[in-house]
């Protein structure tokens, strides 16, 4: 059922890992932030922009072959030690990389070097 958007990090936190069906093109969605600072492993498709984003910090399945992404998940979430370490991983990028500080200072960045 609905669950209020106050309770979905909270959710996304206690699950350890949160699935993600967006194509390639759209990975660069808050989604995937969101669930990598509230430290649960974004599962995503070939996301190199995430993977690289992330610093290991997620998990990538080939959706081109439904077997395959099954073993893969499967052998992912039969290891809750991998989960915990990409799901620190994931959050300890966010933290260290990508919050609205990291932003305005690449923003301000751009400006200096224009205008000098």
């Amino acid at each position: 059922g609905a669950v209020p958007a106050e309770n979905v990090t909270e959710l996304m936190r206690d699950s350890q890992s949160t699935f993600m069906a967006v194509p390639e093109y759209y990975q660069s969605h808050e989604r995937l932030f969101l669930s990598a600072a509230a430290g649960s492993v974004p599962i995503t498709g070939e996301a190199k922009h995430a993977a690289s984003w992330l610093k290991g910090g997620s998990i990538t399945l080939d959706y081109q072959s439904a077997d395959q992404a099954r073993e893969q998940l499967a052998t992912c979430l039969e290891d809750p030690e991998q989960i915990r370490q990409k799901a620190h991983l994931a959050y300890q990028a966010v933290e260290q990389e990508h919050q609205y500080r990291h932003r305005a200072a690449q923003v301000l960045d751009i400006i200096r070097n224009r205008s000098a």
